[in-house]
């Protein structure tokens, strides 16, 4: 059976203090954490993009056409959050419905199969976002 092993940096109390031998720190995992590691960068890459998760937000309220959305997150570029839009779709994590009768009218949508998943997902970093801040008696978001 073959061994995985993920390096992690030493904490050392002086940074002149590093040497080979003890620069790095060995850990051998077992298929459950490997497992487990590729699903948080899974996870991590599904989230990653500046409007990514407030897109999800938004979207998580229900149905909403694109105009709809670069409105509700008025900073970002309608280029950025069609990005986003398309990335999510790929993943299948979004799901776009062209409408389209006479005129252009398409939604996106989180996909069914996702949707109770990334709710709990954001309502948890929510929470702990809350949680940290209280307790390094940071200003209230």
């Amino acid at each position: 059976m073959t061994k995985h092993v993920r390096y992690a940096p030493f904490k050392q109390s002086h940074p002149t203090h590093a040497t080979p031998q003890n620069s790095r720190t060995l850990f051998i995992l077992n298929e459950e954490e490997i497992r487990a590691d590729r699903a948080v960068i899974q996870v991590m890459d599904l989230l990653d993009g500046r409007w990514t998760v407030p897109i999800l937000c938004e979207l998580l309220k229900g149905p909403s056409r694109l105009g709809h959305l670069k409105r509700g997150l008025h900073p970002a570029s309608k280029k950025g959050i069609v990005t986003s839009l398309r990335k999510r779709e790929a993943s299948r994590v979004i799901v776009r419905r062209d409408m389209t009768r006479s005129v252009l009218h398409v939604e996106y949508e989180i996909a069914e199969n996702v949707r109770l998943h990334l709710k709990s997902l954001i309502q948890f970093l929510a929470a702990w976002t809350i949680k940290r801040h209280q307790l390094e008696g940071a200003p209230d978001l």
